[in-house]
């Protein structure tokens, strides 16, 4: 790709509210004591701007907005989502541990729209660190195993009291799939209790399996049903923004990552966790198609997550393709 000459602010100003950390020992969801809050000072805010979310979503550029503050917009709106929340409260989190199983491969080749083979998923006990919605009187409680990178996803509603609904064991980034439910096996989370427990948890499901078929015109042979199971054992504390480290902050992100731009990868430069986002405003101009693409870095310093921005502002033209022309904005 060709870099265009603009101009790199050193620094954005940052729009902060006045909310302090405690600095109270407190213990990570990696279960580990920590001997200070992981952040400290004020919790940063989206600066004002025209560019909403929805105009990030379309591309749209808000009428007198230069692309490089779209491109900031976006970046800030980005980390927001991130970490904002997570220091605001705004998300309800808990840190513990997991360990879970299920026995997918019970299904043959009915995965990957029965394209592939299934095959047995597992959690080993390690440290977890969870997220929790509530809302209209149905609760879901999405478990991260911080280790081995993958989920599992409790719901309850209040319309089936003492019933949970159990996902498979599945991998970040990756979502929807069968699942169990289980009476009795889950203490009620809707009211956000500080801990939540259980142990040997099995959730169960008779799932119809159809083998894959046979010739271009052969239809699906039931093949009957399949016992399908997710066994879990959790220890979950209710967690608070001192308590989250930047580690646990990609786990609750990974699942669904900040609209608009999908999961950022995150790498460690000069003592700050930084990722390049790139976007792109589309036009037409004069019957023809033009863009304007862009890079922006997002950081946040791992070791006070309250220091976070956005940086290093740059657009550039595709090596070659069809919006070769840049738009005039």
């Amino acid at each position: 790709m060709r870099f265009s000459d603009v101009a790199v602010a050193a620094s954005l100003l940052v729009v902060v509210v006045p909310v302090a950390c405690s600095g109270t020992t407190v213990s990570g969801a990696s279960g580990s004591a920590s001997s200070s809050c992981a952040y400290s000072g004020a919790i940063p805010m989206i600066p004002p701007s025209p560019v909403t979310s929805q105009d990030v979503q379309s591309q749209n550029l808000p009428t007198g907005v230069s692309v490089q503050a779209f491109a900031e917009a976006q970046g800030y709106q980005y980390l927001d989502s991130f970490v904002g929340q997570y220091l605001r409260g705004d998300v309800t989190v808990y840190a513990g541990t997991l360990s879970a199983r299920d026995n997918e491969s019970v299904l043959g080749t009915d995965c990957a729209g029965g394209g592939s083979a299934c095959t047995d998923e597992s959690i080993s006990e390690g440290p977890a660190v969870a997220s929790l919605s509530v809302a209209s009187g149905a609760a879901s409680l999405t478990v991260h195993s911080l280790a081995a990178h993958k989920y599992v996803v409790f719901q309850q509603t209040a319309a089936v009291a003492g019933v949970t609904t159990v996902s498979l064991v599945l991998p970040d980034g990756s979502s929807g799939g069968n699942t169990g439910t289980c009476a009795g096996c889950v203490p009620s989370f809707v009211s956000k209790p500080q801990t939540i427990a259980f142990q040997n948890l099995e959730s169960s499901a008779d799932v119809a399996v159809n083998p894959p078929q046979v010739g271009v015109d052969a239809g699906p042979v039931d093949a009957g049903g399949a016992a399908l199971h997710t066994y879990a054992s959790s220890s979950l504390t209710l967690g608070t923004a001192c308590s989250l480290t930047f580690d646990d902050l990609v786990e609750l992100n990974a699942l669904n990552p900040p609209a608009s731009t999908g999961a950022l990868v995150f790498t460690l430069r000069g003592g700050e966790m930084v990722a390049v986002l790139q976007g792109a405003i589309y036009g037409d101009v004069s019957s023809q198609y033009c863009l304007t693409s862009y890079t922006i870095e997002l950081y946040v310093n791992p070791s006070n997550l309250a220091d976070y921005g956005v940086r290093a502002y740059q657009t550039y033209i595709p090596d070659a393709g069809y919006y070769e022309n840049p738009c005039p904005l």
